[in-house]
């Protein structure tokens, strides 16, 4: 179904009695989200302040823009000499995120099933260093365990922009330059978490540039910063050897991601891609779903945010699973310059 509302999202699907259904809806979204922003503008609800500077990365639409990947650019950065540590919703895992959990340390990651963090969380644990990582649906329970327990200075808060319930000290608002506002809606009618008059509570805009594509940018009326996601390599999830390119080669690419198109158009040039299978965002795979695509390839391909939900499963599979990383070009210094 998420599938489905995305190309609605995106002006590839247009059914004119499921938009009627979908914009009732919406209607009462838009209600219920500008009730919140008005309480919280006339400060009649009241953003909590913690002991630490907060940074938040978000954005105000639905589908995978590239936050995960540039907090943990942001945090290796910082962790150079401060103290960092990232909170993640854990949207996903298994976990009760009415508690604090401690996902890693400065030193090792302390839960190590992502199946009960959360694809994303335990990635970005995979991919800092230095850096403490904790999942709660309670922001401000989380830092303040972060600054009390682990004397972190430095809050950052993985898709935290509609979080209201905490004072930020930098917001950074995450756009796909490419996808943008889609059909401009708020859900479930259109990709919308917020309407975008909200840009205005942020104190810079990123764009997430993942296609060679010329695009007309808004004018967002903000420091706007550009980041820029690459091919960095291929190697396989076994024996973590590098792959190279093989034109020759036929693969099954597949992916849970909220973008699974922007992921497939990196590996038309490098691979034979046969057949491409998409699973809802966060999906937990099954050994039966992994067979099922090695009918076609005993070559698949996938990204690495799919890659840790898979490491027990292909273990003793005969196949070969080989994982894109990507890589950020950026100039973190002027994200971060305030």
């Amino acid at each position: 179904m998420k599938t489905y509302l995305q190309k609605v999202h995106y002006n590839k699907k247009n059914n004119i009695y499921l938009c009627i259904i979908l914009g009732f809806f919406s209607l009462f979204y838009r209600i219920v989200i500008e009730i919140k922003n008005y309480l919280y503008e006339k400060k009649i609800l009241k953003s909590g302040k913690v002991n630490a500077k907060v940074i938040c990365v978000g954005n105000i639409t639905t589908g995978g823009v590239g936050k995960s990947p540039l907090v943990c650019e942001i945090a290796n950065y910082l962790a150079k000499d401060k103290k960092v540590a990232i909170i993640s919703r854990g949207y996903g895992g298994q976990l009760d995120n009415k508690n604090v959990n401690l996902i890693k340390d400065y030193q090792r990651i302390i839960i190590s099933d992502p199946i009960l963090t959360g694809d994303e969380p335990y990635m970005i644990a995979k991919n800092t260093d230095k850096v403490v990582v904790l999942t709660c649906a309670d922001r401000i329970k989380a830092s303040d365990f972060a600054i009390k327990y682990l004397n972190a200075s430095i809050i950052i808060l993985d898709d935290g922009f509609s979080n209201r319930k905490i004072q930020k000290d930098l917001t950074l608002l995450l756009v796909d330059k490419e996808k943008q506002f889609g059909n401009g809606n708020l859900l479930p009618l259109g990709p919308l978490r917020e309407p975008i008059k909200e840009i205005k509570r942020a104190d810079k805009i990123v764009l997430i540039n993942k296609q060679a594509t010329s695009v007309i940018i808004p004018d967002f009326q903000k420091p706007i910063c550009e980041c820029k996601f690459v091919k960095d390599k291929y190697y396989n999830s076994k024996t973590n050897q590098e792959v190279m390119p093989d034109k020759e080669k036929d693969v099954v690419a597949f992916c849970a991601i909220g973008q699974p198109q922007q992921f497939y158009n990196y590996l038309y040039d490098d691979f034979n891609v046969i057949k491409t299978k998409n699973f809802e965002d966060h999906h937990v795979y099954t050994k039966s779903e992994i067979e099922k695509l090695t009918e076609y390839s005993k070559t698949l391909i996938t990204t690495q945010k799919d890659e840790v939900k898979l490491v027990k499963i292909i273990k003793n599979m005969d196949i070969e699973l080989i994982v894109l990383k990507l890589k950020i070009e950026a100039d973190i210094k002027a994200i971060l310059d305030e």
